[in-house]
């Protein structure tokens, strides 16, 4: 998208970069809700990768690729007896989490490491307080991040 249409659609509310996107019918968005708007914990991220413009997102996007096929990053694929080298599939967009969604994911981590036990399969031992502890830190870190 040019400049000039990148400026119309920030008039109208939306980044350029997703003045065009148009939700599957039926299938659920992570980035825009049900009344077509960009989701709160997203609009920063769009917000900054518009004011790159489509060329210079291109170019950097390239470049990522370029470094994990240089670097050698890749996975293997067994079909049968051989095993095939794949590229590794970058997404180049992180996926964002609302902080209630974040909460709910790790109430729901916290329930499972309770029920799990100080026992894992074939003897291996997990502290419940540690990951517990350690999923309730991640949260608190998440909010100081988010109020810088």
């Amino acid at each position: 998208m040019d400049k000039r249409n990148q400026r119309q659609a920030r008039k109208r509310g939306a980044p350029g970069l997703v003045a065009d996107y148009k939700l599957l019918p039926g299938v659920p968005d992570e980035m825009i809700d049900a009344a077509g708007q960009i989701r709160p914990s997203w609009l920063p991220l769009i917000s900054a990768l518009d004011e790159l413009g489509s060329e210079e997102l291109t170019g950097r996007f390239q470049r990522a690729d370029q470094y994990l096929r240089d670097a050698g990053v890749y996975y293997r694929k067994y079909d049968g007896a051989e095993g095939k080298e794949r590229a590794w599939p970058l997404a180049h967009v992180p996926m964002i989490l609302d902080e209630s969604e974040w909460l709910t994911i790790t109430r729901g981590l916290t329930q499972r490491a309770e029920l799990l036990g100080d026992e894992l399969p074939h003897g291996r031992r997990v502290e419940r307080t540690d990951l517990v502890e350690h999923l309730q830190a991640g949260i608190g870190e998440r909010r100081r991040e988010q109020a810088r």
